[in-house]
């Protein structure tokens, strides 16, 4: 895997968040979303982000859990993927 992105998330504990400590992780939560809490996704974006210096979180002002097609819908997170490459020697 080259890299990754998540619309909504919440990290469980029993997940080894060090398997991700190299990848280019893009995260996107609406600050609005009841069904997967924002803090709890801020607390797991700062969590990848300590381990993680390639990890971005990006937050929608109003957007719910139903409203998290909006990652999707910008031409930067598709130039951010195509950008990302696996290291040579994997």
């Amino acid at each position: 895997m080259a890299s990754g992105a998540s619309k909504t998330g919440k990290i469980h504990e029993k997940w080894d968040i060090e398997k991700i400590k190299d990848k280019p992780i893009w995260m996107f939560h609406g600050d609005r979303d009841t069904v997967v809490p924002y803090a709890n996704a801020k607390e797991s974006a700062d969590l990848i982000a300590q381990i993680n210096p390639q990890f971005k979180f990006t937050s929608f002002e109003g957007a719910t859990h139903k409203s998290m097609k909006l990652p999707f819908e910008t031409e930067e997170l598709y130039t951010w993927i195509l950008s990302q490459s696996l290291p040579e020697n994997k």
